[in-house]
């Protein structure tokens, strides 16, 4: 069979997403009892900030199979992989799968010629907007089913070797993990038996605020959203949960000291270990470096890991990091410390390298795939 022009009228059905009004705010919850309203900046950070009772109308709801698609604002970006409310300023995009493979669909939803055509097509002058109309209206070129689950799985192959690699990563972060928690936690660092516990921590260490241990940094310009390219030289580094958010060509505004940065989201409280060169992504985004020998980045960033800023909600947290105090040990434990996690970070570091390759193959895969430029029907693809 030919592939085909039809428009994504005929190839699915819209759900709009929960409008939060005067009307509607009695569903709103608290988190222990409620379930995620998600937003679109709740998508983009993979965060949970707001939550409605679980007696909402149950059109309302979406799971991780299904497709969520925004458009108000940032226009044109499709997710799976979410649990919770959608919000009124997306919809959910249910296809008709008798005509249309539905991680087909969330593949084409993605791809930067539908993203770039669907927002030609909003409208609004204060914000962006895509009426259902105007979405149902846009055309494809769409091969036979068989076909599109060859280019399903092709691309899925892609999709395992990432998260494979994405486990090794976890399993190495939570080694290193746990020997910070041995040594700086249960206080059962090399030689513990021969020291001396004085005011409840060891001899020879100390409290010490987070703000007494950083360095100084000259500011540099940020790196927008909207500017953010999907290939280029340096990656751009936010306070989203994605490590790398983006990219740039912008040579002048990259960091790289020879040391690892710490990056902390000052609303969404996630923190990063950056060992290369990359730029700092907009609003939000704090890049902490040790003053002091007796903190090196690596047990830094581990100390960080292990503060607990939940209770402070949504709001700009950094001002109450850098109140919280750390324990400050020798130099020799220190180094030791960093000495035995260096290498479990250089393993992480390849394993994000050959991530950030796989996913760059993929992607320029994906658009030939897509448009038929690339026969794969005779293929015989698992």
């Amino acid at each position: 069979m030919a592939w085909e022009e039809v428009k994504f009228g005929e190839l699915l059905t819209l759900k709009q997403g929960f409008a939060l009004n005067s009307k509607s705010k009695h569903y709103l919850s608290d988190e222990e009892n409620g379930i995620p309203l998600l937003k679109i900046s709740d998508l983009f950070n993979n965060t949970e900030t707001l939550f409605v009772k679980k007696e909402i109308p149950k059109q309302f709801l979406v799971f991780e199979d299904e497709i969520i698609y925004s458009r108000t604002g940032q226009v044109g970006y499709a997710f799976m992989g979410k649990k919770g409310v959608i919000y009124n300023n997306c919809f959910k995009v249910i296809p008709n799968e008798e005509k249309i493979n539905k991680k087909f669909l969330y593949k084409i939803l993605n791809t930067e010629i539908i993203r770039n055509y669907a927002q030609t097509l909003a409208t609004g002058t204060a914000q962006l907007d895509l009426n259902h109309d105007a979405f149902k209206s846009i055309k494809i070129n769409l091969p036979p089913l068989e076909t599109q689950q060859k280019i399903v799985n092709l691309i899925s192959n892609y999709d395992d070797l990432i998260e494979n690699n994405s486990k090794r990563i976890k399993l190495l972060e939570n080694m290193a993990e746990e020997l910070y928690k041995e040594w700086f936690v249960r206080l059962r660092f090399p030689n513990y038996k021969n020291t001396k516990i004085e005011n409840g921590i060891p001899q020879g260490w100390e409290r010490v605020t987070v703000d007494s241990l950083l360095k100084q940094l000259k500011g540099t310009a940020k790196i927008k959203t909207s500017e953010m390219l999907t290939k280029g030289r340096f990656p751009v580094i936010d306070q989203s949960k994605d490590f790398i958010a983006g990219y740039t060509n912008e040579k002048d505004i990259n960091y790289f000291g020879g040391i690892p940065f710490i990056v902390f989201g000052d609303h969404t409280r996630v923190l990063k270990l950056i060992n290369f060169s990359f730029a700092k992504g907009a609003d939000g985004v704090q890049l902490l470096v040790s003053n002091n020998e007796r903190m090196p980045q690596l047990l830094f960033y581990h100390n960080l890991l292990n503060v607990d800023l939940s209770n402070f909600y949504y709001s700009r947290h950094f001002k109450f990091l850098k109140k919280e105090k750390v324990l400050l040990p020798t130099k020799k434990i220190a180094s030791e410390f960093n000495s035995f996690t260096e290498n479990l970070y250089k393993e992480i570091d390849l394993l994000r390298g050959k991530n950030q390759n796989l996913k760059q193959t993929r992607d320029l895969l994906l658009p030939r795939l897509l448009s038929g430029k690339l026969d794969i029907e005779k293929l015989d693809i698992k």
